[in-house]
């Protein structure tokens, strides 16, 4: 008796339920044109008049409807979503879909995960609302203008994010608000190995990931990669100079590009080649072998090889090169090839 008293309540519990979910589906559906689900929990509606919701899995509407929704498609891992609500913005949970800002910003951005920033606008000036707590983090102060990029003013992780100045000019604050660089650079730009590239009237120059200057702004041409950090310096009357430098901008690795390199300079590094019979992954792609201790470069359409320490070993005068193995290179030019080994004498004939 007792089984089939709760056997009973367990299944009135579930009909009323699967009514009650059936009822808000139905109410909800009514109008409804599109739907798209934007997080674990939560789909957005889309009704006939335009108009925006957020639905749970429980088929309830979360918060008020509104015009847009954005940053669901961003590839970014936000706390939330930006709503939009005639001309204003706001922001919305992606755990709850509810709201965490009504819209009343001129713009706005995502956040950054992991410190719960997001940039905003009101009227010209640029803040930071915190989407963790609801507050106000950085009162809009910077000046923004509407042709700049929105992505410079997503926090990174390091707790700095670029922001705009006078006159389109930049610079870069922590999460309090403290300008670490003066806003009063061309551009600032963070690249992949951790320093801040800076441009300043034309000229390019580099801070560490503590924004410590390690090289002033006073070169035509930057780049780093795994080699250090190439600098140029145009100089049409007596030639232009590049200097490959060290990563605290101080020593001077190489001057192999002194005077002579083209500005269209590739360097490569060469890898060892892997055995014939083990060239190719289970999925059918080619596998690459232990890096060499050996470059290939590109000078004026032709190619050479330096070593570890930059000296040049083979000179750009081939069409192309090949590392195969054990310190030997395979040089073409024209229908000729040749044989080199490390050292750049030549070996063999093909």
């Amino acid at each position: 008796m007792i089984k089939r008293i709760f056997s009973s309540a367990m299944l009135a519990i579930m009909l009323i339920s699967g009514i009650v979910y059936g009822v808000k589906l139905y109410k909800h559906k009514y109008g409804e044109v599109d739907r798209n689900m934007i997080a674990k929990h939560l789909t957005s509606v889309m009704y006939n008049n335009g108009e925006y919701a957020i639905i749970d899995f429980m088929g309830n509407v979360v918060g008020d409807r509104f015009d847009m929704i954005l940053g669901f498609d961003s590839g970014y891992d936000c706390l939330s979503f930006v709503i939009c609500k005639g001309n204003k913005r706001g922001f919305l949970s992606t755990e709850s879909g509810k709201q965490i800002f009504a819209p009343q910003f001129d713009r706005a951005w995502i956040d950054n995960p992991k410190l719960g920033l997001a940039a905003v606008v009101i009227g010209n000036k640029l803040g930071f609302v915190n989407v963790k707590t609801g507050k106000m983090a950085i009162e809009p102060q910077f000046d923004f203008e509407n042709q700049h990029l929105y992505y410079n003013y997503i926090f990174r992780d390091n707790g700095y994010c670029i922001v705009p100045g006078k006159d389109s000019k930049f610079g870069v604050i922590d999460t309090t608000g403290k300008l670490l660089l003066p806003c009063q650079y061309d551009d600032v730009t963070f690249d992949d190995f951790g320093f801040v590239e800076l441009q300043f009237s034309g000229k390019l120059g580099l801070c560490d990931s503590l924004l410590h200057i390690v090289l002033p702004p006073v070169y035509d041409r930057l780049e780093v990669f795994d080699l250090g950090i190439m600098v140029g310096e145009l100089d049409y009357a007596n030639g232009h100079k590049q200097y490959l430098l060290a990563y605290d901008g101080k020593e001077v690795i190489s001057k192999l590009w002194l005077d002579e390199m083209d500005y269209e300079e590739i360097a490569t590094p060469l890898y060892e080649p892997v055995a014939e019979g083990n060239k190719y992954d289970n999925d059918g792609y080619q596998k690459q072998g232990k890096k060499s201790a050996y470059t290939k470069f590109y000078l004026y359409d032709r190619y050479g090889v330096f070593d570890e320490k930059f000296n040049v070993i083979i000179p750009a005068k081939y069409d192309d090169i090949d590392y195969i193995g054990n310190g030997y290179f395979s040089c073409e030019l024209g229908s000729l090839g040749a044989i080199l080994n490390s050292k750049g004498q030549f070996v063999h004939g093909k």
